[in-house]
């Protein structure tokens, strides 16, 4: 009877020890992750060591001439909206969102949305070499959602919220799962100490590396007080900035924290990379291509920068191709 009883005692504490050890590795599974993340970094340091492959910074672009800004802004030509449409759904063409084609032709599906991001390409080459403004923003937002009405065309809201910040009201809440959007210790580090939301990892953390992203309600004025403050560091560091790097680590920075403060009940992600590419043409540099353009939001500030560089390779190639064809 005794053997029974301490079997039992056994069994218990074991199944009590699993439960603790699950409930300790999912509160910490960033701290794990941050291992993993300063480890990668290290190595990466080695190997340029041994390899002697530092990256070299260059001199910043000069800051071209509006008419210049304009001719690279509208570089692709016929085959702009690969700037407005992520990498990865491009296969499926500029109609991908429009009628649902991405994800296998199960995606959700958003009729007007290559019109309102045409309409906002033309609308942000007029406003090329004019200061990122809170207000800028908003315009742009309402030309990007034009045709927003709510659940009868997929979005989120109808035209009550377009071209407005979004308000105590709005409970927004992301998710980022593994893989190519899998939140980098840098990323959530910075994130915290701006205080725009809280990050937890989802019940399946570890099977999947998926995160939840609940942002901060807040009212419309303080959306524009922290936005205001974005574009004061923005201008500021950019003018300071002399490299190449230099400068698109002002622009990546400014994105990164834009898409984090999520302005806008929906439409964000869309009003963000017109944004991004209005900066970088500014800033002598060309639009970018992304293949998963969300994928700023998770990386460290130097990941951001490396990204933008593959994503200006992307675009160069497309253009590249129109020049071809055309000879």
């Amino acid at each position: 009877m005794s053997a029974v009883s301490n079997t039992s005692f056994t069994d218990t504490s074991l199944s009590s020890l699993g439960l603790y050890l699950d409930e300790i590795l999912l509160k910490n599974a960033f701290f794990i992750e941050d291992i993993a993340d300063r480890i990668e970094i290290i190595w990466k340091r080695v190997v340029q060591c041994f390899t002697c492959s530092y990256p070299v910074d260059r001199a910043a672009p000069v800051i071209p001439s509006i008419e210049r800004m304009q001719m690279t802004y509208g570089g692709l030509k016929e085959e702009k909206w690969r700037e407005g449409i992520d990498g990865q759904h491009q296969k499926q063409g500029k109609w991908v969102y429009d009628r649902g084609l991405h994800k296998g032709g199960k995606g959700p599906k958003e009729p007007g949305y290559l019109q309102g991001v045409e309409a906002a390409f033309s609308f942000v080459a007029q406003t090329l070499g004019q200061p990122t403004t809170s207000d800028l923003y908003l315009r742009i937002h309402k030309v990007a959602c034009a045709h927003f009405k709510g659940a009868e065309n997929g979005t989120l809201m109808g035209q009550e919220k377009v071209g407005v910040f979004r308000d105590v009201d709005d409970k927004i809440y992301w998710n980022y799962l593994c893989g190519v959007h899998r939140m980098r210790a840098d990323a959530r580090r910075r994130f915290n100490q701006l205080d725009l939301g809280t990050i937890t990892p989802c019940a399946d953390y570890k099977e999947s590396g998926a995160v939840n992203m609940a942002y901060k309600p807040r009212d419309q004025k303080e959306i524009r007080s922290i936005l205001d403050g974005y574009v004061r560091e923005y201008d500021q560091e950019i003018a300071r900035a002399h490299t190449r790097r230099e400068k698109l680590t002002a622009i990546a920075k400014f994105t990164q924290q834009g898409s984090w403060l999520h302005p806008v009940r929906d439409g964000s992600g869309r009003t963000g990379l017109l944004i991004l590419n209005k900066q970088l043409v500014e800033n002598g540099f060309t639009p970018v291509i992304l293949e998963h353009p969300y994928k700023l939001d998770v990386l460290p500030l130097a990941g951001c920068v490396d990204y933008l560089e593959q994503g200006m390779k992307r675009w160069e190639k497309e253009r590249n191709k129109l020049e071809h064809l055309s000879h």
